[in-house]
């Protein structure tokens, strides 16, 4: 056996004391948290590039709000009122985790519905328009009454906001519905979107009018009924009209859009064109095959539907456009040094 010199294994033993190698010096590793938000009234397809190595991220969806309805200030025996909010966009926190080697991530953020107009509107004036996103808000409920400038108009849908891979959806936020329009008094707001399903909408006081129903996972969500006119089913991803066009007194909220739109509120004639209020589109967060996976989620409301207009006698104001969605992307990566 070969006899080392007592100096040697001396310098040896310090080394590996001191936790040292006499080969080669190991990097060390620690970790860096970073984050990426996509927000405003986009309603087109942005790309998230998704860091190298990274393949988990913690998200947060925010869907766009409905807008609120114009208020009115009275007419005749009729007494002002105030008009009705717009319902919630989603918000959902979540886990997104990506297959390996995933470099770009489809991100659609939802605009808020615009408010409708309020007291006095012109002739052949629209209600509030819906907000672009995955699923476009519809619009609130039109007047087609021909010689009558005090009414006011139900508020627009809220656009869903979506990430996808590879044309998966990975995950959505539904926008929430218009408010309906309280023209001579009544409820109507709209409602949320949320996950499974939308919220319908508000029906009007007297009942004559029925709250559009919210998107599901498998389908639009239905016009809300309506003794004067029913309001417009979802379609697809989009929310419907409220009280169609052609309508006489057309106050109805719009749907909100999402994975599923919902449906656009309906009016009743008892009231001179109560409107009800608009559905909340449908979320998802049930990917299936490898492109991504969901995992401890955590869904509620955005609270950004807008306010419904002021009643101010003898007219009233407009009703608050509802707030746009986004996306934030966060995550933590390796880095040597």
């Amino acid at each position: 056996m070969r006899v080392w010199p007592v100096r040697v294994v001396t310098f040896i033993a310090v080394l590996g004391a001191a936790g040292l190698s006499i080969f080669s010096a190991q990097p060390s590793v620690a970790a860096s948290s970073a984050s990426r938000t996509f927000s405003g009234a986009f309603g087109h397809a942005e790309t998230f590039v998704v860091p190298a190595g990274v393949t988990r991220f913690r998200v947060t969806l925010v869907a766009g709000g409905g807008g609120g309805n114009g208020g009115f200030g009275g007419y005749g025996s009729f007494s002002a009122a105030p008009g009705a909010a717009g319902g919630s966009g989603e918000m959902v926190r979540a886990t997104l985790t990506v297959a390996p080697g995933t470099r770009k991530i489809r991100v659609v953020t939802g605009a808020g519905g615009s408010g409708g107009p309020g007291q006095p509107v012109a002739n052949q004036a629209n209600g509030g328009a819906g907000g672009a996103g995955r699923g476009a808000g519809g619009p609130g409920g039109p007047l087609a009454y021909r010689g009558a400038n005090y009414f006011s108009f139900g508020g627009g849908g809220g656009g869903g906001t979506m990430v996808s891979v590879d044309g998966t959806v990975c995950l959505a936020a539904g926008g929430g519905g218009g408010g309906g329009g309280p023209a001579y008094g009544g409820d109507g707001a709209g409602g949320a979107g949320g996950i499974p399903d939308g919220q319908a909408g508000q029906t009007t006081s007297d009942g004559g009018g029925g709250g559009g129903g919210g998107g599901t996972q498998s389908a639009p969500g239905s016009g809300g009924s309506g003794k004067q006119a029913p309001g417009q089913a979802g379609r697809g991803s989009n929310g419907g009209a409220g009280a169609p066009p052609g309508a006489n007194d057309g106050y109805g909220g719009g749907g909100g859009g999402g994975y599923r739109g919902g449906g656009g509120g309906g009016t009743s004639p008892l009231t001179n064109g109560n409107g009800a209020g608009g559905g909340g589109g449908s979320g998802f967060d049930t990917p299936s095959g490898t492109a991504c996976r969901v995992t401890s989620e955590q869904p509620s409301l955005a609270n950004n539907g807008g306010a419904g207009g002021a009643s101010t006698p003898p007219t009233g104001a407009p009703g608050a456009n509802g707030g746009n969605g986004s996306v934030t992307f966060s995550w933590t990566a390796a880095r040597r040094h």
